[in-house]
């Protein structure tokens, strides 16, 4: 369930960063949504309408393979988005969008963030550098899923959810754990 979200969004940190003038013509586009443990966001190769940006949520993006099996290769927190390079560049999903955590995200339409990427250069750095950085974190998880034993892989990501609960209480199982 959608509703507007007006007041000024201190929970995602990407969005905090924008600058004022920017942030004041894209919070009336802002919606707060809850999503819950299991949803998919978007699947590989959907089109995406929104961009989502987690503000208590957390999501895993799978790499989904030709025989349908997937693969987490990133989890986007509090301090970044889902859906950026449909704001920047193409508005289809390289990845399946899955709600490891349940809470709220902020989803701004994606055509309302073309705008002011191509209007702000701020905005434009903000998004290539947060792009970036997620990407250098996809590699480091590259690299430990190729390097570390099981044991040491879910310790890394235990301790990646945990950063993004910002220290609130993980309710995980074994079952509910990525592969």
């Amino acid at each position: 369930m959608a509703k507007k979200h007006t007041a000024v969004t201190r929970g995602n940190r990407l969005l905090a960063a924008i600058q004022p003038a920017s942030r004041e013509r894209l919070t009336p586009y802002f919606e707060e949504v809850d999503v819950e443990l299991g949803q998919i966001v978007c699947e590989a190769g959907g089109i995406l309408n929104h961009a989502y940006f987690p503000n208590g949520a957390v999501l895993s993006l799978l790499t989904v393979l030709e025989n349908g099996s997937a693969i987490e290769t990133a989890n986007i927190g509090r301090e970044g988005a889902f859906g950026l390079f449909a704001a920047m560049y193409s508005r289809t999903s390289f990845n399946r969008s899955l709600v490891q955590r349940r809470g709220g995200l902020i989803r701004v339409p994606i055509k309302v963030l073309q705008v002011e990427f191509e209007n702000s250069a701020h905005v434009r750095n903000l998004f290539v550098s947060y792009s970036e950085t997620q990407l250098a974190q996809i590699q480091q998880t590259v690299a430990c899923n190729s390097m570390h034993t099981t044991q040491e892989r879910i310790c890394r990501w235990l301790l990646m959810m945990q950063d993004r609960a910002d220290g609130e209480e993980l309710a995980y199982t074994p079952s509910s754990w990525p592969r």
